[in-house]
């Protein structure tokens, strides 16, 4: 599939999160604000974590803002984090963190392979 395509790699030494991001190619979605009166905006999705994204999109969204995230079929629920003009570009790079952690069948869904999917997911308690 090439509209989700992962890039197998590796998280850099000095990123100690939790759940780490993993870089997307050819990867687009929809964001728009949370409201009756918002439209959803073509994105490009930089790169992907159990706990948000990381999206360049063309128009400016306030960090704090609730926003409503659509790739394919699946649709998301986040908060603005992190939001930065590109230097030389019309696009800014968003950092959104998802009021749900993606489960298993998300991160296949986007392309991650088992090990990865698996790698940082809560053990399974009764």
């Amino acid at each position: 599939m090439k509209a989700l395509t992962f890039i197998e790699n590796k998280p850099q030494i000095q990123e100690h999160r939790k759940d780490p991001r993993f870089s997307m190619q050819f990867a687009k979605g929809y964001v728009k604000k949370a409201g009756i009166f918002s439209h959803y905006i073509t994105i490009k999705v930089v790169d992907i974590s159990k706990g948000g994204i990381g999206i360049e999109c063309p128009r400016k969204i306030d960090v704090g803002s609730r926003v409503k995230v659509r790739i394919g079929n699946r649709k998301y629920q986040g908060r603005v984090v992190f939001g930065r003009q590109i230097v030389g570009r019309r696009q800014l790079r968003i950092g959104i963190q998802f009021e749900k952690k993606l489960g298993i069948s998300d991160m296949l869904f986007f392309g991650a392979s088992k090990q990865i999917a698996l790698a940082s997911s809560e053990p399974f308690v009764r």
